[in-house]
């Protein structure tokens, strides 16, 4: 198990609108391409980081380097009731490993038809559109294949007979914590924002597009950013101090994520910016770097609820 100890880099990036991914079948050959990561790769966490950092090492011309991913996450199809809450959407996903210095960034559909996929058949349209594969990465355990079949030692059989080789890297341990999506979602959970950074290699960020709220926020002189569409684990219900990431601007923020008790309306997940004017509706907004304030409370009175956002702004400030 590789020990590694790495300063969290920055959440910022511009957004990057995903194409629509096909399914394997429908792919076209790329036979330039001989390198290629495979994974679903949700987070893109610093244990899947060093899956991609060992294949561009190994590869002779990165311009012959790709990473493969799967869009949804294969058990939202396999069995939902199963699926893991995300911790990247499908933009957020692929802008990381458009980052991640590999030449082309392949995302598959996956599909009830690629649930059906034997593993053999998964490898043959795999070998269809990589045609000239000379190695794979993968993450420890990686399966793939109807009934998860296919797995590291199907692939280094067929890769002896193909003509590639496998690279299996092993779990990477981070001051004594393993780097997983798993132990993310925990951290997140616990509220524990710092072990998620440092596993991520950057804040922990949520991402969706400002819809329109009820506006209290505005009749209290604290006017919100209410966000929808959003598809990524959230932390547990509260009050946040944030950092929102706009199109070309970032602002400090205290998010509220919950009922709003006091004025008895549903959930939501709002953010009142600070020294920010201008109309958000419709735009992208990502919100990272979360730091908890307090619990949801039922204040007595409107004008205690304004009194309490407004320490919750003097504390986000700093």
């Amino acid at each position: 198990m590789k020990t590694e100890n790495l300063e969290p880099k920055t959440f910022s990036r511009r957004p990057v609108n995903s194409p629509r991914p096909l399914p394997l079948r429908d792919q076209p050959a790329r036979p330039a391409l001989t390198h290629v990561a495979i994974g679903v790769f949700d987070g893109f966490h610093r244990g899947h980081q060093q899956v991609v950092a060992r294949l561009i090492k190994d590869a002779a011309n990165p311009a012959a380097t790709a990473i493969i991913t799967f869009e949804p996450h294969p058990l939202e199809i396999i069995a939902p009731e199963r699926a893991p809450k995300r911790l990247t959407n499908a933009d957020q996903k692929r802008q990381l490993l458009l980052h991640a210095g590999v030449a082309e960034v392949i995302t598959l559909a996956f599909d009830p038809t690629t649930r059906e996929l034997s593993a053999e058949a998964f490898l043959n349209e795999l070998l269809r559109v990589i045609p000239h594969l000379r190695a794979i990465g993968m993450g420890p355990n990686w399966s793939f294949g109807k009934n998860r079949q296919g797995n590291a030692e199907l692939l280094t059989a067929v890769g002896k007979q193909k003509g590639f080789s496998v690279h299996e890297v092993p779990p990477l341990l981070i001051e004594g914590q393993i780097a997983s999506s798993t132990r993310i979602r925990e951290a997140i959970a616990e509220r524990d924002f710092p072990l998620a950074a440092l596993l991520l290699g950057r804040p922990y960020a949520i991402a969706g597009r400002v819809i329109r709220g009820d506006g209290r926020g505005r009749t209290i002189g604290f006017p919100t950013a209410n966000l929808g569409d959003i598809t990524q684990m959230l932390p547990p219900s509260g009050v946040y101090a944030c950092t929102a990431r706009l199109a070309d601007r970032t602002a400090r923020a205290v998010l509220n994520i919950g009922t709003r008790p006091t004025v008895n309306a549903g959930f939501s997940v709002e953010a009142h910016l600070l020294d920010f004017t201008g109309n958000l509706y419709e735009q992208p907004l990502e919100l990272a770097d979360f730091h908890f304030l307090r619990e949801e409370k039922k204040f007595d009175s409107l004008d205690a609820l304004k009194n309490q956002i407004a320490q919750d702004i003097v504390t986000a400030k700093g």
